[in-house]
């Protein structure tokens, strides 16, 4: 929540927010090997996992795989909220954002704009 609160406050273009993939051999992976409960074993999220997956890998006794959720809902729908401002401006961005802050109908959007037509109207209008 810290983290949010911070990138609420600071004045920034926008703010990536993103769920932790413990990599073997770093030290927050060693860190969390020793309080973590692992939800998958690491083959399987190293495979299957991005930093945009809004499932937890791990919980702790503090931060729930729950909690864990739903905070990182919340930053990925400030991410959305500050990159569609960004690249859109205010009013535009608002809209836009207002209309795709429901995560089934970003998602939908979200792979036309990467697969078809609207990404290349996508495309086009960010380029203008």
């Amino acid at each position: 929540m810290d983290t949010l609160n911070f990138a609420k406050k600071i004045k920034s273009s926008y703010v990536n927010i993103y769920s932790l993939i413990p990599i073997p051999g770093t030290k927050a992976y060693d860190e969390l090997k020793k309080e973590a409960r692992f939800f998958y074993n690491e083959d399987y999220y190293l495979s299957n996992f991005v930093a945009w997956s809004t499932d937890p890998i791990f919980e702790t006794d503090q931060f729930t795989g729950k909690e864990r959720k739903k905070l990182y809902r919340m930053g990925r729908n400030l991410t959305k909220k500050t990159i569609f401002l960004f690249r859109f401006g205010k009013f535009w961005g608002a809209i836009i954002y207002t209309i795709l802050y429901n995560e089934n109908v970003f998602n939908f959007v979200h792979y036309f704009r990467e697969t078809g037509w609207l990404g290349r109207l996508y495309n086009r209008i960010r380029r203008t």
